[in-house]
């Protein structure tokens, strides 16, 4: 599963999820440097931990 599944919604997630994944489309679109792996793994987490509690 990659970060284009997570946005288009491929996956049952809840709203509130929503912003989470656009959120790390943002960080992804628009920052450059080494923070993006750190952001993404923070956030990819958050969700993953979201999508498990169902």
């Amino acid at each position: 599963m990659n970060i284009q599944e997570l946005l288009t919604g491929n996956i049952g997630v809840q709203r509130s999820n929503l912003s989470e994944m656009r959120a790390i489309k943002k960080i992804l679109d628009g920052n450059g440097g080494g923070s993006i792996a750190g952001k993404t793994l923070d956030l990819g987490s958050k969700l993953l931990g979201g999508f498990s509690r169902k």
